[in-house]
């Protein structure tokens, strides 16, 4: 999926990010309901006092028939891959069982990305255009490889991921403890979310495209990213030899700076 596609452009269908917001944030909620009550037998539910008064919203899609665009042989390839990747990188077995597999091979995709990238950087060459047509190609079918495994990966597993990926962003209560925010490498949780937003998606259109959300999901990377820079620098001591003068982009980023060091 290309993120600013012509779909992901057309202001149109856009809202507010904050509409969008709270439209995942009801998704999140629905599936915390969702995989809670799948978990629980028939017994816990009807003693669980909370059960009765939760309901799921109607655009909810409890059973989902999910019907893969793919012919069973490229699940197979996409599953065989996926596994290579999870048994050379944590050197285990294969286990297509385990969740870290959706988490490795979108790692896999992200890493191989920034790899190639500071390599045309410490070459001193621009980042398109510059590959070798092998390597374009094998780049575009890792990241095709990547984005199509969710679809033979338990979705449940993919939904949690991405709950909990969306949480060091956005705060969840039910999610799990989310790491420090300068513990985290943006561009690893920018191409998780993505890849994995098409599992969540599926669940409850919400009214806006996946493309959309592949949008706001950068803008909230982006965000989150210009926060830690913030977080990490060192303001400059104005001298007396140097000439006071602010644009106005300067002076509300020295005001984010401020409220970002007084809260931390």
């Amino acid at each position: 999926r290309i993120l600013f596609s012509s779909d992901s452009l057309n202001s149109s269908e856009h809202s507010s990010l904050s509409r969008w917001l709270h439209s995942v944030s009801q998704l999140i909620t629905s599936l915390h309901i969702f995989h809670e009550k799948n978990n629980k037998s028939d017994n816990q539910l009807a003693n669980s006092p909370e059960s009765k008064d939760v309901q799921l919203p109607d655009s909810f899609k409890t059973d989902i028939n999910f019907k893969s665009i793919y012919s069973d042989s490229i699940k197979e390839m996409l599953t065989i891959f996926g596994l290579v990747v999870y048994k050379v990188g944590l050197k285990v077995n294969p286990n297509e069982q385990d969740p870290r597999v959706p988490i490795l091979c979108w790692g896999t995709c992200a890493y191989t990305i920034q790899s190639i990238e500071q390599t045309l950087v410490d070459e001193d060459k621009p980042l398109f255009s510059h590959l070798p047509c092998r390597q374009e190609d094998c780049l575009a079918s890792l990241t095709r490889f990547s984005a199509a495994h969710w679809t033979v990966s338990p979705l449940p597993v993919v939904q949690k991921h991405f709950v909990r990926l969306l949480a060091a962003l956005v705060p969840d209560e039910k999610a799990e403890k989310s790491p420090c925010i300068l513990d985290i490498d943006m561009f690893h949780l920018l191409v998780s979310l993505i890849l994995a937003f098409p599992a969540v998606h599926c669940q409850d259109f919400l009214g806006f495209s996946v493309h959309t959300g592949d949008l706001y999901l950068f803008h909230l990377v982006t965000m989150a990213h210009i926060v830690q820079i913030l977080l990490t620098s060192l303001p400059e001591e104005n001298t007396m030899d140097q000439e006071i003068s602010s644009t106005e982009e300067e002076v509300a980023v020295a005001a984010l700076y401020n409220i970002l060091r007084r809260h931390s």
